[in-house]
């Protein structure tokens, strides 16, 4: 056993690939092997999730809070943070909540309280049960078309010993994978791209090349959404039209649709809403009046709340780009600028190990066309009871640049979030 030595710890954030994992329980505790020397850590049992009340809309709500500020806070860090020649952005918090969930879990005293202030919550206990709710949720009413994946991973190096104990705690609040390895090892390499690739459906196929030698600890989450429009846009429609963003006009091919949706418009934004065949979710595009660097670092959370609350309904004539966006983010910074420095030791997840660093980094991918997203999502079969109303007739065309949120619009969880410039 080695004591005291310093170390980095990797925590990654990934966006994309949804895959629902079971977990196997008997009378006694079952370990698979994935590879010779990489060996999975299954405890005896996993206890249900409990299923999201009205009594934690408080916490949903501090949860949301947090989404909020992350995106302002990247913004801010945009030059150094976000990986993008165009300056566009796409970042998942509920994926990054995850993992600092996890890590709250795995690290000292210090770093837990850190993390549970940032979030707003009074214990970390709190933090796992809003997760372990959001997961549940997503996976109930994604079941039948299996389009959503929220998984949990953690890899550690088998020179250390497991406290006892936390296998069982992490795969029942977090449904985590847990691997003991020689992390120096190439295989330990290709085993984490690989998972990364079964969990993200190939979205995002790698996230390293190499491990750092002093690295001895990862933190994995992947998120996948893939869902269809409610209401698709017609492929004939689209056309190839300009899109006015900051770095000069560009032709895209433009979709269009008339639907009947949420619609807000003020002085500072104008804001649509597009539902999928999945329950609960929605996105938000949110087109401010002045230029998107202004408008982002003049947005806080009770603007969001405003621009993505509820709002009439409206018979909108919406003409909308395709686009796609993959960031990656190095959270570092916007971490610490939220009041999260990510030092300190694994004191309860490992015996015996010394004081290190969490790196933080986030991949991300978001597809958007006529069929509908690739990101983040759920199936639902959308219906309506009572007699047709006539809606106000409003046109909005998304031609420069904008914000976009998709959200449980039940609990306000945000699954997915950013920004285009330029396209």
């Amino acid at each position: 056993m080695k004591y005291h030595i310093n170390f980095c710890f990797r925590l990654m954030a990934l966006v994309v690939a949804v895959i629902i994992f079971s977990t196997c329980s008997s009378d006694e505790p079952k370990v698979k092997t994935t590879d010779d020397s990489i060996v999975e850590i299954i405890p005896d049992a996993v206890n249900p999730y409990g299923n999201l009340t009205d009594d934690k809309v408080e916490l949903n709500q501090r949860i949301n809070d947090f989404s909020y500020r992350l995106l302002m806070s990247i913004s801010q860090y945009e030059d150094i943070a976000v990986d993008d020649t165009k300056g566009n952005c796409a970042i998942s918090p509920i994926s990054l909540a995850m993992n600092l969930g996890m890590v709250a879990n795995s690290a000292d005293s210090e770093v837990r309280d850190r993390i549970t202030t940032t979030f707003g919550v009074s214990n970390v206990d709190l933090l796992n049960s809003v997760c372990a709710d959001v997961k549940k949720e997503l996976e109930t009413e994604f079941i039948r078309g299996k389009n959503t994946i929220i998984a949990n991973s953690i890899w550690y190096d088998n020179s250390f010993k497991l406290i006892e104990g936390y296998a069982d705690m992490m795969i029942d609040a977090y449904d985590a994978q847990i691997y003991e390895t020689d992390m120096q090892m190439p295989a330990t390499v290709d085993a984490i791209n690989n998972w990364c690739a079964e969990n993200t459906e190939n979205v995002i196929p790698r996230i390293i090349d190499v491990v750092d030698p002093e690295t001895l600890a990862m933190f994995i989450n992947a998120f996948y959404f893939k869902a269809m429009w409610s209401n698709q846009f017609l492929v004939e429609n689209t056309c190839q039209e300009e899109f006015r963003g900051e770095n000069g006009n560009s032709l895209v091919n433009m979709m269009h649709t008339t639907i009947n949706t949420n619609h807000y418009i003020d002085d500072e934004y104008e804001v649509v809403k597009l539902g999928f065949q999945a329950y609960n979710i929605e996105m938000a595009i949110l087109k401010p009046m002045t230029d998107i660097t202004t408008a982002l670092s003049e947005l806080n959370a009770e603007k969001c709340q405003l621009l993505l609350g509820s709002h009439p309904i409206a018979e909108v004539a919406l003409s909308m780009p395709r686009f796609g966006v993959e960031s990656d983010i190095d959270l570092v910074g916007v971490l610490n600028s939220m009041g999260i420095k990510l030092s300190g030791t694994l004191e309860n997840m490992l015996e015996g190990n010394g004081y290190g660093y969490f790196l933080p980094k986030q991949k991300t991918s978001i597809l958007l066309d006529e069929k509908g997203v690739t990101a983040a999502a759920l199936t639902y079969e959308e219906w309506s009871s009572g007699m047709p109303q006539e809606h106000p007739k409003v046109t909005m065309t998304v031609d420069s640049p904008f914000i976009y949120f998709i959200r449980n619009y039940r609990t306000g969880i945000v699954l997915m979030a950013g920004w285009v410039r330029n396209l």
